[in-house]
């Protein structure tokens, strides 16, 4: 037998224990800088990285230039809108806001997202729901009459921006709240 074939015989199991249960050092430190290091990548991305909070809600537009109102100027398309929205959400909601709609009869990858501004709402709740009128951009309604889906009359879902809120102060909120 040559030394290279050489095979080490352990006949204490402890001295088998000690060389299978060592774990080195550099790696537990290297384990830890990584660790460390991806929690703090995570952190400072969670302080930059925004989303936004909002409220889902079904809406029916109706174009305001097919009503008979006097009072509002008819040079550009405005749509009138009925948001179902609870009576202790409709404090958030306030004019200028972004709304992104989804029409119902429209295929969403078609027609992709229509985008709106709160023009005016109508504080006073009628059974629970909220009239506002929406702004949309020229971009939008040219994307409506290019499919087809300009009516008098569409119903859809929507979704209105309250504010853009940090994941960082998410979670902080879930921290302190439990």
């Amino acid at each position: 037998m040559s030394k290279k074939d050489k095979i080490v015989v352990l006949n204490n199991p402890d001295q088998l224990n000690d060389i299978l249960g060592y774990v080195p050092k550099w790696i537990i430190r290297w384990g830890n800088t990584i660790n460390l290091t991806l929690i703090t990548i995570l952190l400072l991305g969670s302080w930059y990285f925004e989303y936004p909070d909002s409220i889902e809600s079904k809406i029916v537009l109706k174009n305001i230039n097919t009503l008979n109102l006097t009072n509002i100027k008819k040079s550009r398309d405005i749509y009138f809108g009925t948001l179902q929205i609870k009576e202790a959400l409709g404090n958030k909601v306030k004019p200028g806001q972004e709304i992104i709609l989804k029409i119902d009869d429209s295929s969403f990858e078609d027609l992709g997202i229509i985008q709106g501004t709160l023009r005016e709402i109508y504080k006073t709740p009628i059974n629970g729901m909220f009239e506002v009128i929406i702004d949309f951009s020229d971009e939008s309604i040219i994307k409506l009459k290019k499919h087809n889906i300009y009516t008098n009359q569409m119903r859809g879902s929507a979704e209105i921006i309250i504010r853009r809120i940090r994941m960082f102060d998410k979670i902080i909120k879930l921290f302190l709240l439990s």
